[in-house]
């Protein structure tokens, strides 16, 4: 198998080829599916890599994808068997893991490859390819932010869920960097462009892909403003998510760092785009998103921790939630630029320092009200 870029004039777009390099025609037409619901590049490129691993897997196995429900050949269990090779792909070489064994992928990757599986059965299914199928559990929303005397409401909506799902822990979430830790990234980086990039992802929340498609028409550095403008012609494939569209401030600090990057680093290409390759080949051309994970990745050898840049948002959501100055959990996911405040929750960390401040203020508070000190007296010290 094997993935193939084509160029169009919407950008890049990805076609999976068999074992004779013929098109797989019924990946071709979901990622067209997929293209005309306004999927990004990345998220496209994304689907078909993941297809085309399950695809080996399935030629592997001597068993059809595309008549897998259709022949009843006990579905459900192809795709468990799947799910476990993900995480442990040598058990095809009759090795069973035992405890212990280091898994391949982290449950979240797994899911991810999954859902994409999933979503393409429910494709041929409501396209009348397949046979009914059922891959979804009903569980109930959470609870958390509904309305008062909702557990009245005969009526209680619920969400659908993939059936195959693999459980995660705590230790697979996402994590955050604090700001001492943006503060040593910082210090690892050669320029001020790559500065520019940890800064606009940890003090403004940027996503990858909204920094790699900042226009510089987009940054007002005297008002220490950033616009986030949804473009859907941006030539190295970057895109806002959900489109969602927004205003982020920069700091003192990152504008100066800003007109010392136009001066010295940027002012000699001709680009629309804040951040250009300074070396290379590609030398002036726009960055990828590619680029950052790369500058990530050598970053994290530099400074000795595993830093990814999504940590970055995350840094900043946790920061906020625990600073002094009050940020609610509505302002927070506002400023992230989130549809959902459930989306929020997700991304704020509470610290164990956050934690034990509240329960300090807590005491004093009923200590106030009540007349009882907490704690030992000093009269028995």
């Amino acid at each position: 198998m094997k993935l193939q870029e084509i160029l169009t004039n919407k950008g890049s777009r990805f076609l999976l080829l068999d074992d004779k390099y013929d098109v797989v025609d019924e990946v071709k037409r979901f990622l067209k599916h997929l293209d005309a619901c306004g999927k990004s590049t990345n998220t496209l490129k994304n689907y078909a890599y993941q297809l085309k691993i399950f695809y080996e897997y399935m030629n592997e196995k001597d068993i059809s994808p595309l008549y897998l429900f259709n022949e009843r050949a006990n579905p459900i269990d192809v795709l468990s068997n799947f799910m476990l090779y993900l995480e442990y792909p040598n058990i095809t070489d009759k090795i069973i893991p035992i405890q212990g064994d280091k898994p391949k992928r982290c449950p979240n990757t797994i899911n991810t490859i999954m859902q994409t599986v999933l979503q393409f059965y429910n494709y041929l299914a409501d396209n009348e390819e397949l046979v009914g199928i059922n891959l979804y559990k009903k569980v109930r929303n959470n609870t958390q932010f509904m309305p008062f005397l909702y557990e009245m409401n005969k009526q209680k909506k619920q969400r659908k869920q993939y059936i195959l799902k693999k459980r995660v822990s705590k230790k697979d979430e996402v994590e955050f960097i604090t700001r001492e830790q943006f503060r040593q990234l910082m210090n690892a980086c050669n320029n001020n462009r790559d500065k520019l990039i940890v800064s606009f992802m940890f003090e403004c929340a940027m996503r990858e892909s909204e920094v790699v498609g900042l226009h510089i028409c987009d940054v007002f550095v005297a008002d220490n403003k950033i616009k986030i403008v949804s473009r859907k012609d941006n030539i190295n494939g970057a895109f806002v998510k959900n489109g969602a569209e927004g205003t982020v401030f920069m700091t003192k600090e990152m504008a100066e760092i800003y007109y010392e990057y136009i001066l010295n680093e940027f002012s000699d290409y001709d680009s629309d785009y804040a951040f250009v390759n300074l070396k290379g080949p590609n030398k002036g051309r726009p960055i990828k998103a590619q680029t950052v994970i790369k500058l990530f990745e050598r970053l994290s050898k530099k400074v000795g921790f595993n830093v990814h840049p999504h940590m970055c948002r995350h840094g900043f959501a946790t920061e906020k939630i625990s600073s002094q100055c009050g940020w609610s959990l509505a302002e927070i996911s506002a400023y992230l630029r989130h549809t959902n405040i459930q989306s929020t929750m997700i991304y704020t960390h509470y610290t164990d320092e956050f934690k034990k401040e509240k329960i300090k203020k807590l005491e004093a508070e009923y200590s106030k009200k009540s007349g009882i000190t907490y704690g030992r007296s000093k009269e028995n010290n």
